[in-house]
């Protein structure tokens, strides 16, 4: 993919994108975190986070995301947040 193609669609709203359905289990939404971040390809935050999946609530996601920075598998900055 050129880098204008990339970068078209790494700014594309998320109202573009299918929303991935929530896990019920906290292992599986901490794997879905996880590999949102991986996919992103750029950092991003905990409601950006959230608002990849259908029925996620943003504090849920933020907590998820804590867990994974403390786990070292995650990383954080200024609010943003990235695989690791």
């Amino acid at each position: 993919m050129n880098s204008t193609k990339r970068a078209a669609k790494e700014a594309a709203p998320l109202t573009d994108l299918a929303l991935l359905a929530w896990p019920a289990s906290m292992p599986e939404q901490a794997r879905a975190v996880r590999g949102v971040l991986s996919a992103a390809g750029v950092p991003l935050s905990a409601a950006e986070v959230a608002a990849r999946f259908a029925k996620a609530e943003k504090g849920r996601v933020a907590e998820l995301l804590e867990t994974l920075v403390l786990l070292g598998q995650a990383g954080e900055n200024e609010g943003k947040f990235g695989g690791v």
